[in-house]
């Protein structure tokens, strides 16, 4: 009996430092896409604000909320109400002045919160303003193990196979994706997929934020690597995919990427 999650991602544009009108799209998407038959709906990230720092500088600050603050509770009964997971991107502040982080609520299909990923590998101008996240987690749920990271974190292996050896099966990734860099955006999923012998799920972004191109092409990727499903270039679009979970068993009884490890030689990537 094989074990589906059906997933559905959420390419949208957004409103730069708009929130209300971001919370409001955002909502319609998780009610249009839970009407597909979707389980968990995934939207890209900073989707609450826009990802532009040059362009909201400062801003942010005062766009920023907790994770139970107005707009994520929003979100939170959008999850409740239609029965499915939902994972959206926003600026969080956890209680610091001058202090917010590039987080990712994670919400259950009760409206609970399950975990909040804050970005644990800035990149570019985010570490102006933003502060780094120090943990990866893997959430226990109905649909399998979770694993949530954002954008820029997965260009390092070492974070995929942490998740990976804690149990994650499936590891969301909102996005703000540059059309610069389009190509490792394929290798960066695929290569992780492979890797840890598990799904990836890049929610990116679509539209202009300036003289920032965010293309889109959101996908899916099976544990050995090949796209399942991949959303078009410069559009805004609903992914969904219904993917079988006994595949990771398949892939990691004959790869062996993860039972076949010798940590005993890897002392560098441990900083031994």
């Amino acid at each position: 009996m094989t074990k589906n999650v059906t997933i559905a991602i959420v390419q949208a544009d957004t409103e730069v430092g708009n929130k209300e009108a971001n919370v409001e799209k955002g909502v319609a998407k998780v009610e249009e896409a839970a009407k597909t038959g979707a389980e968990v709906v995934v939207l890209p990230e900073l989707f609450l604000t826009g990802y532009n720092q040059l362009i909201l500088g400062d801003k942010q600050y005062s766009l920023a909320e907790p994770v139970d603050g107005p707009s994520m509770r929003v979100f939170a009964e959008a999850a409740r109400e239609n029965d499915v997971y939902v994972i959206v991107g926003f600026p969080e502040n956890k209680g610091v002045p001058g202090v917010i982080y590039n987080s990712a609520a994670f919400f259950g299909p009760g409206g609970e919160l399950i975990g909040c990923h804050a970005k644990t590998h800035l990149f570019s101008t985010e570490q102006r303003w933003f502060r780094a996240g120090n943990e990866h987690r893997v959430y226990s749920t109905d649909l399998g193990n979770i694993g949530v990271i954002i954008c820029f974190d997965m260009g390092f292996p070492e974070v995929g196979r942490v998740l990976a050896l804690n149990g994650a099966e499936i590891v969301f990734v909102p996005s703000a994706w540059m059309l610069e860099d389009l190509d490792l955006w394929a290798h960066n999923l695929s290569g992780q997929a492979t890797a840890n012998l598990l799904y990836m799920v890049g929610a990116n972004r679509v539209g202009w934020e300036g003289d920032l191109h965010l293309f889109g092409g959101s996908k899916i990727v099976a544990p050995r690597g090949h796209t399942v499903a991949e959303a078009p270039h410069d559009e805004e679009a609903i992914l969904v995919q219904t993917i079988d979970l006994d595949k990771i068993v398949e892939a990691r009884s004959v790869v062996r990427h993860i039972d076949a490890r010798r940590p005993e030689l890897y002392a560098e990537i441990c900083g031994c």
